[in-house]
């Protein structure tokens, strides 16, 4: 807190189930943590946060150890403030033993805007993508990728914005499973009608799908 000592590393713990379900646990997770510690803050306050993955040991075998991420924090009077957040690019080539392959994460910048308590909150994200390919020819990638969105109480999308180039994905050579999506580009936004309904719009722009498992096949264009 405002280049003052480091205080003492904390655990935070997120059940992979529930991260599944809602990857804004995330978020929630460390809102909890910000306000536990501002309550003995004078604001304005700058915060440093480094979160750093507490993976299994199996999983570190295989993927190495991955950078921390690393928060800029500036709280003013009233609460509000912003987060400047960057997760690093790393590139790791998996041991033969495990499959071979490679892994890399292109980086990943973003900014949070958020109001007193979090009652809104509103980000813009930079994925620069990643490559993946495994054991059996199994590869994914994806390109660079912008995701803006405001979200109200509880989380609530109020607005979003994605604009994703390309998603690609396969389970290996011998299969013929695969997710091909290009030129995806999702708007979404609620709005009052005239007699006070929160009603969601939709817009969605679309290249191509392409998606094939062992049974069926979709194609759209």
């Amino acid at each position: 807190f405002n280049e003052g000592e480091a205080l003492p590393p904390e655990t935070i713990e997120i059940l992979g189930e529930k991260l599944e379900k809602n990857p804004v646990v995330i978020l929630e997770e460390i809102r909890k943590n910000f306000s536990k510690h501002l309550k003995t803050q004078t604001r304005p306050v700058q915060i440093h946060t480094e979160l750093a993955f507490l993976l299994p040991t199996d999983v570190i075998q295989v993927l190495g150890k991955i950078p921390n991420v690393s928060i800029n924090t500036n709280i003013q009077k009233d609460g509000s403030g912003t987060s400047n957040v960057v997760f690093p690019p790393f590139r790791r080539d998996i041991p033969i033993q495990f499959g071979e392959g490679f892994l890399n994460w292109k980086g990943l910048e973003g900014q949070f805007t958020f109001t007193d308590q979090f009652k809104t909150l509103t980000t813009a994200l930079k994925i620069a993508g990643f490559n993946v390919k495994g054991e059996g020819g199994f590869m994914a990638s994806l390109e660079k990728t912008t995701l803006n969105a405001t979200l109200g109480a509880n989380w609530i999308p109020i607005k979003l914005d994605l604009n994703l180039p390309s998603f690609q994905s396969q389970e290996g050579k011998n299969s013929q499973s695969k997710f091909d999506v290009q030129a995806l580009v999702v708007g979404f936004e609620t709005k009052k009608t005239p007699g006070g309904l929160k009603v969601g719009h939709i817009n969605l722009n679309l290249g191509k799908v392409d998606f094939v498992d062992n049974a069926t096949s979709t194609y759209l264009e």
